[in-house]
């Protein structure tokens, strides 16, 4: 039987995708008088608006202060604000009686509505404000937008619209947040100057087409398209939320061939371009945005011509946008390569970014009794394939060493969870093999999952297992904690892994640069050879050894971060943790002692492996290029064989 909980030892996680920074709500505070440096004036709230838990104030202020505002102010709760000034070219009223010239200002003020005057922090000055004059001036938000900002000239309606995205969108995340992204659409619609819309035709000299926009999170987006202009120079190609966020995708953009639209156009006689007219990129917004329509990309030359084009709806689905990025690194393998740093790094970046908080486990099954204090802690992610948990049981239980270690079994795919569940308690009652059953609530990938498990490791050591390898005999695992207890210096330690037909899969890693490439690769020594050969059978510093089976202190782990988030499914993780385990100044050792069989990448298709291996070869370059120098320096060139 098991029994199932909720805790976990917490370890610290290192966040991988920067932090957005979220202003406080503003506070109301009470004091008793005005500093000397506060200068207090007149003016007009002309229109308020809610949106949400935010209050937009639109109006103007003058530019003599009040003789009477800083009594009145000092009785006078504060509100901080953003503002936008926006000067007014119409005449207002001054307090002396005079007619001049007002500043107006746009605000915005993250606070519960005033029931008491406020004075309300305008930048330079303060405005001091009644509830009875906001209620007064309130409208709805649209009305705000059309009647208080509608009058001002373009370039100011842009700078509004820009300010709204980027001011209201902070605000903490609740559950009105689309609502408000809903009404700053319709701000923003409210205020822009639309562009001519693009005419896709053989005798137009301009094109821009989007043929997908993803979503990587909030304010992040990956965009394929094609954009082609025969007249003149681009000058920008802007990409416009449906909030009024804009980012200008130009500078740095991906180009590519696309034969289909050079076809299209040379069919009907247009003047041909030598331009590559497909594009991708990766974009970051200054506002968050959360609506999936309403997207447009406003292209403008060095004529002065403009144009915009619709986008189709944002796709949200995070494999399907990886599975884009990575089948688009066909464009572009160079190792400095401006589509990979640039684009492809940044966007799966984000999405294999580390989501190892606790939120993440939705149960923990526990079968048997647990080791009461347990030397090494088994972790064993398992994706897809459960048939494996029985192999490895079926092989653990006849190792009396493994009835005394913390066996860890991290589920990886959660659609598999009540299913996992069931076959864990007729396993358990059949090989009698202590061992818990981590369940999460999605599918984080290779190296998270293990992030993950490892937060519940008891053992002073943790051996990180594929949920394919299996033991050639008994006291493999003693092996290893002997070297590791012995070995000077020691990082990780890894075992001899075998195919079926006992040729060599694993004796240790080294780096590669195959002829013709500047991108390190990693090489297994001694691959495909009987497991005999005497070379791999000599224990000896390597400079990595794979994640399949690999021993290191459970505190080293946590001094090092665990596994890096950033290379995706499973394929460079480990050579990553073994380089840092070197620049820390420590060995990584190879046993061949300790052998075990491993299956290899049975639960990934071949063609999915090797997209993913293109781009984790390059960032392994981009991170770790003069550590590999030097590894391989110490260690020696590849051997020929």
């Amino acid at each position: 039987m098991s029994t199932a909980e909720l805790s976990a030892p917490q370890a610290p996680t290192e966040a991988h995708a920067p932090e957005r920074q979220v202003p406080a709500a503003a506070a109301v505070e009470e004091r008793a008088a005005v500093e000397p440096a506060e200068r207090i004036v007149l003016g007009q709230v002309e229109f308020a608006s809610r949106v949400g838990d935010q209050v937009l104030l639109v109006g103007w202020h003058g530019e003599e202060s009040d003789l009477g505002a800083p009594e009145r102010a000092a009785r006078a709760g504060r509100l901080d604000a953003r503002s936008l000034s926006i000067p007014h070219t119409r005449p207002v009223s001054l307090p002396s009686g005079r007619v001049g010239t007002g500043t107006g200002f746009l605000a915005v003020v993250t606070t519960a509505w005033p029931a008491s005057p406020v004075v309300i922090r305008l930048g330079r000055v303060s405005l001091l404000v009644t509830p009875e004059q906001l209620g007064n001036v309130l409208v709805d938000v649209r009305a705000l937008a059309w009647e208080g900002l509608g009058g001002i000239d373009v370039e100011r309606r842009k700078r509004a619209a820009a300010f709204l995205a980027g001011a209201v969108t902070c605000a903490p995340d609740a559950p009105f947040r689309r609502q408000l992204s809903q009404d700053l659409h319709a701000v923003h619609e409210t205020l822009r100057e639309a562009l001519p819309s693009v005419q896709i035709a053989a005798d137009q000299p301009r094109g821009l087409f989007v043929d997908q926009l993803y979503s990587l999170d909030d304010s992040a987006f990956y965009v394929r398209g094609w954009v082609r202009d025969t007249e003149a120079e681009l000058t920008s190609l802007v990409v416009v939320s449906p909030e009024g966020a804009t980012s200008d995708v130009l500078p740095g953009l991906a180009r590519y061939p696309r034969p289909d639209v050079d076809a299209f156009y040379a069919d009907d006689g247009a003047v041909p371009t030598a331009e590559r007219t497909g594009f991708l990129a990766t974009f970051v917004l200054p506002a968050p945005s959360r609506l999936g329509v309403g997207w447009k990309l406003e292209l403008r030359n060095a004529a002065g011509d403009a144009v915009e084009a619709p986008a189709p709806p944002v796709l949200s689905d995070p494999l399907a946008a990886r599975t884009a990025v990575l089948s688009d690194l066909a464009y572009d393998l160079a190792p400095d390569a401006p589509f990979l740093a640039a684009h492809a790094e940044p966007a799966l970046s984000r999405l294999v970014a580390h989501r190892t908080g606790p939120e993440e486990v939705t149960a923990v099954h526990t079968y048997g009794t647990p080791v009461t204090a347990p030397e090494v802690t088994v972790l064993v992610p398992l994706y897809k394939r459960l048939d494996f948990l029985e192999h490895q049981l079926a092989a653990f239980v006849s190792d009396p060493a493994m009835r005394a270690v913390d066996l860890v079994y991290v589920l990886d795919s959660p659609e598999l969870s009540q299913l996992a569940v069931q076959q864990a308690e007729g396993l358990s009652r059949m090989y009698a093999v202590p061992f818990r059953l981590v369940l999460l609530r999605r599918n984080l990938g290779f190296a998270d999952a293990n992030n993950v498990g490892a937060r519940f490791a008891r053992g002073r050591l943790l051996l990180l297992l594929n949920s394919d390898v299996l033991p050639d005999r008994p006291g493999w695992l003693a092996t290893l904690v002997e070297a590791h207890d012995r070995l000077p210096d020691v990082g990780a330690v890894g075992a001899k892994l075998l195919y079926e037909d006992d040729s060599l899969q694993h004796a240790g890693m080294y780096f590669d640069r195959p002829e013709g490439s500047a991108l390190w690769t990693n090489g297994h020594y001694f691959k495909g050879l009987h497991r005999s050969f005497p070379p791999a059978c000599v224990e000896r510093s390597v400079p990595a050894v794979t994640g399949a089976c690999l021993m290191l202190a459970t505190d080293l782990w946590n001094e090092s971060g665990g596994l890096c988030g950033g290379f995706v499914q499973g394929d460079y993780e480990d050579s990553d943790l073994c380089l840092r385990l070197l620049q820390r100044g420590l060995r990584n050792w190879y046993v061949p002692a300790a052998e075990l069989y491993h299956l290899e990448g049975q639960s990934y298709p071949d063609e999915l492996r090797r997209a993913v291996g293109r781009y984790n070869t390059w960032l392994q370059t981009h991170l770790w290029d003069a550590q590999v120098h030097t590894a391989m320096r110490e260690h020696g060139a590849a051997p020929e064989l």
